[in-house]
């Protein structure tokens, strides 16, 4: 096996998995949620269901960005306290990660706890020195390999917990998760399939991670076209959408950073390319949620660092509620009890 600190690249993959490791495990142990079947207060709704609701229909969208991505833990607790309702949430990569468990079923109170667990230090379970090596085998018989870690732990752990034949469709809250096709170029919402796949593709970072294939497609990561997926809500006809995006801004990085560790690229790379994507993100969204994650890294490992995201959406949806509850007003809608 090798060590963590070289294992950096597949740290992505661990907070995916271990989201629904711990946080599901904490929901069979509080709330008896540990199969697609199990008994819930919720009021299941179907998208089709969704999309013939007489009010205006409430979206949330759930931005991609890694550790930062536990930010929207803090987001959707707000909402919830404040008994505004959901009716769709519609997210990519690591927002896909936590709009699917909490749609499927998690407490948010499971999932704030498990941000105070070392899960970063316990879960390097995808073998990826065994992984690396098969690619330059693959390379030296003239084959071309996809990507170094293939996510089936992800798969295996949304199986154990949620059941091998839960589908997107079965989730108490509507959700649709955002990847890319390779063959055709472009941004879909997947609304049905096998729950876990699906959050494997979204998660599938080009090179690190290997495509998915569902069917005829190929999928990879949603955030290289569409990070912050308003578009995508609103072609679930959706009609007022409330955006969270966890991108940090963009400083000035003192040229040795890049020495000190082999993340400190990658995680730049991609923070400069999500910078890029999200910059119009936001102006198709009736509220637009950024809370204040710099310094907090896409590829980091601090168990620290996760609590303080939660802090930092927890904060940034207190700030624009004012705005949130005006507009919704305006629109006829009156806040609803949460029954969650």
């Amino acid at each position: 096996m090798i060590r963590i600190k070289s294992a950096k690249t597949a740290l992505f993959a661990a907070f995916a998995s271990i989201l629904l490791t711990n946080s599901a495990n904490a929901v069979a142990n509080a709330n008896g949620l540990n199969s697609a079947t199990s008994s819930s207060k919720l009021t299941e709704v179907t998208t089709a269901e969704f999309q013939t609701q007489p009010r205006p229909k409430i979206a949330v969208v759930l931005g991609g960005g890694g550790l930062r991505g536990y930010a929207h833990v803090g987001v959707l607790k707000v909402l919830e306290e404040e008994h505004i309702p959901i009716d769709l949430v519609v997210g990519t990569s690591m927002g896909a990660i936590i709009g699917g468990v909490y749609c499927a079923g998690t407490p948010l109170s499971a999932l704030e706890r498990d941000a105070g667990k070392p899960f970063v230090r316990t879960y390097y379970k995808e073998r990826i020195l065994p992984e690396v090596l098969r690619s330059f085998i693959d390379i030296s018989l003239g084959r071309s390999p996809e990507g170094l870690v293939e996510g089936k732990r992800l798969v295996k752990d949304t199986h154990k917990y949620f059941g091998g034949d839960f589908d997107v469709s079965d989730c108490k809250i509507p959700f649709a998760a955002v990847a890319v096709d390779l063959t055709d170029g472009k941004a879909h919402a997947l609304t049905s399939g096998n729950f876990g796949k699906v959050l494997q593709a979204t998660t599938a970072i080009p090179i690190l991670r290997k495509p998915v294939r569902i069917g005829d497609s190929v999928y990879v990561d949603g955030g290289i076209a569409s990070n912050v997926p308003v578009q995508e809500a609103r072609d679930l006809g959706a009609d007022f959408v409330i955006a969270v995006n966890v991108d940090h801004t963009l400083k000035h990085t003192d040229s040795d950073y890049f020495k000190t560790k082999i993340s400190a690229v990658l995680d730049r790379s991609l923070d400069i390319m999500l910078s890029k994507i999200d910059r119009d993100a936001g102006k198709d969204a009736d509220a637009y949620i950024c809370p204040d994650v710099d310094g907090i890294g896409l590829l980091s490992k601090e168990v620290q660092e996760s609590k303080r995201a939660i802090i930092a959406g927890e904060n940034a949806a207190r700030a624009i509620m004012p705005e949130i509850r005006k507009k919704l007003a305006a629109a006829g809608v009156a806040p609803a009890t949460c029954e969650r």
